[in-house]
């Protein structure tokens, strides 16, 4: 699992206001898997506090 960090602009002011951090998983067999999946499977392992 990897953190992507993701600036968060104000279109009104040109800044950046804030980043967001994004978990992003690639396996090895899978290749890229999306929030979609891996989130549900974090949370049923019983790992999704260490995500957040």
């Amino acid at each position: 699992m990897v953190a992507h960090l993701q600036p968060i602009a104000s279109i009104g002011e040109a800044t950046i206001t804030s980043v967001e951090a994004l978990a992003r998983w690639t396996s090895p067999q899978l290749g890229r898997v999306g929030p979609d999946v891996f989130i549900p499977l974090a949370e049923r392992a019983g790992i999704m506090h260490r995500l957040g």
